[in-house]
Formats: structure tokens, C-alpha cells, sequence
């Protein structure tokens, strides 16, 4: 990917983006994932992104709309994607830099729990939620 590309993708992440990542409850325990969208309203935009990204699970879907809305598309990167995209761009992000870089720790944590049966759990819960104060909507 060269420079030009990674910059017009962080971009993107910065302004239209969203790097989170949630507590999922199954029967006995939780396990945390994490994701990286991008919307936007130009589907064009959207495929050529997906196609920039290249390699992994990517995911363009048209999300649920009002009647007076205009269609908008999304890019959904599972959490090894991302952090693999993160890695690359982090040099070209701004606004989203911290976000990205909780999220590559997380991701590195994550690694982590497969040998050692769930590594740092607290650590893990604490980045979660300040993802979520990034994201959260209102004052």
C-alpha cells in the first residue's frame, strides 16, 4: 500500500469512522471483540476502500435507512483486519490516533489470553470502555 493510499484511508477513519469494541455475554463467560465501520453514502467510495484495504474479512453492507435518508453503505472490519489496517495508517490518523492505539493493545491482549487463559482481563474491560467514551453520542 503506498503512502498516498494509507493517508486518504486515515482519511476516511477520521472522519467518517468508528473504532470500538464490546463485551459479548455467552452462557458460562464473555468474550470482548472489536471492529472497525466506515459509512458513507457513496457506495463507490465504500468499494474502493474495501478493494485499497485488500487482504481479510471485509464486510460492504447497506445499513437500515429512513424514508428521507439517502442509502448508507458500510465497511466492516473484524478485529485483526483492523489492527493490521490500524498498524499501517497509525502515522496518517489525527483525530483517531488513541483510538487506534487502545485498540491495537486490545487486539495484542487478545493474543495474549489464548495462551494464558484470558490475559489481563481487567486491562482488557478498562480499554473497552474507554472506546466506548470516544464513541459515545452527546455531552
Amino acid at each position: 500500500m503506498k503512502d498516498i493510499e494509507k493517508a486518504y484511508i486515515a482519511g476516511f477513519i477520521d472522519g467518517e469512522g468508528c473504532i470500538y469494541a464490546c463485551k459479548i455475554k455467552t452462557r458460562n463467560s464473555y468474550t470482548i471483540n472489536g471492529k472497525i465501520i466506515i459509512g458513507c453514502t457513496n457506495k463507490e467510495i465504500i468499494n474502493k476502500l474495501a478493494q485499497l484495504i485488500g487482504d481479510g474479512t471485509k464486510n460492504v453492507t447497506q445499513h437500515k435507512q429512513k424514508p428521507k435518508w439517502k442509502p448508507m453503505f458500510r465497511l466492516e472490519l473484524a478485529q485483526r483486519q483492523g489492527t493490521k489496517l490500524l498498524q499501517k495508517i497509525l502515522p496518517y490518523l489525527i483525530l483517531k490516533k488513541k483510538q487506534a492505539k487502545l485498540f491495537i493493545e486490545l487486539t495484542e491482549l487478545k493474543k495474549k489470553s489464548r495462551k494464558w487463559k484470558k490475559y489481563n482481563e481487567k486491562r482488557q474491560e478498562e480499554i473497552v470502555f474507554e472506546l466506548k467514551e470516544f464513541n459515545r453520542r452527546g455531552v
